[in-house]
């Protein structure tokens, strides 16, 4: 696999988790909006994928002038990190800490748990829309 290829290779499998992560994002904050009683727990997830975002853009724009075989043939001299600084280990920090604020969202209000909720909920309006049990 040539450099080329590797580049191409992981500039799409970036735009596609930040694609997902963006999506994720935009339901978490509808969700704010529409749940009052938990828009904490939902700004805390939102939160989490703003932090994903922000160390893949970071990667992306460090990658030329701090990644790349041309920053190597000059030194870095155009990298903006501290002489010695690898940008991967800026991206994978912030991923890092992401993942951190992630856990914790779901050790507050875990996803399943909200599914569930839901479920039980459609179970409430079945007995109560037709007398039956679900």
């Amino acid at each position: 696999m040539s450099i080329h290829a590797g580049l191409q290779s992981f500039l799409l499998t970036s735009a596609v988790f930040s694609a997902i992560i963006f999506f994720l994002a935009i339901a978490y904050s509808l969700k704010i909006c529409n749940d009052q009683g938990k828009r904490w727990h939902y700004i805390v997830k939102v939160l989490a994928l703003v932090i994903y975002l922000a160390a893949g853009v970071l990667a992306i724009v460090f990658l030329p002038k701090c990644g790349s075989l041309e920053a190597y043939k000059l030194c870095f001299e155009d990298c903006p990190l501290p002489k010695g600084f690898n940008h991967n280990a800026a991206y994978h920090v912030g991923f890092m800490i992401g993942t951190i604020v992630w856990a914790w969202s779901e050790d507050i209000m875990p996803s399943i748990e909200v599914a569930a909720i839901g479920q039980k909920e459609e179970a409430r309006k079945i007995v109560d829309d037709f007398g039956v049990e679900a």
